[in-house]
């Protein structure tokens, strides 16, 4: 991901432009979400005349951080879910008496 902010005249007492580029990996709405956090930090900047390149940065790295580990979750949780569906499928031979291919034992 690459952070672009285009300062103006009123800096810092004014919302920069803000855009992202090489978003890999990251869906329309993420990158959506990402901008609306953006412009919130810069908003809140502004007001207090602060400067924001730091913060934004920042706030990219939090979110990429907790995209990965929303990630991370959910490959688990599918991993898990797999595993569940193989046991239960084990488990539902077994009681019909079957061998691995479906016949009777």
């Amino acid at each position: 991901v690459t952070l672009h902010i285009q300062l103006n005249q009123k800096y810092p007492h004014s919302v920069p432009l803000i855009q992202i580029t090489n978003a890999v990996g990251l869906s329309t709405n993420r990158i959506s979400e990402l901008l609306t956090l953006l412009q919130a930090k810069a908003r809140e900047c502004a007001d207090l005349g602060a400067v924001m390149g730091w913060e934004m940065g920042q706030v990219v790295e939090g979110y990429l951080l907790d995209c990965a580990e929303r990630r991370k979750r959910e490959e688990r949780k599918r991993e898990e879910d797999m595993l569940k569906s193989r046991t239960s499928s084990a488990d539902e031979r077994k009681l019909l008496n079957l061998d691995a291919d479906g016949y009777l034992s």
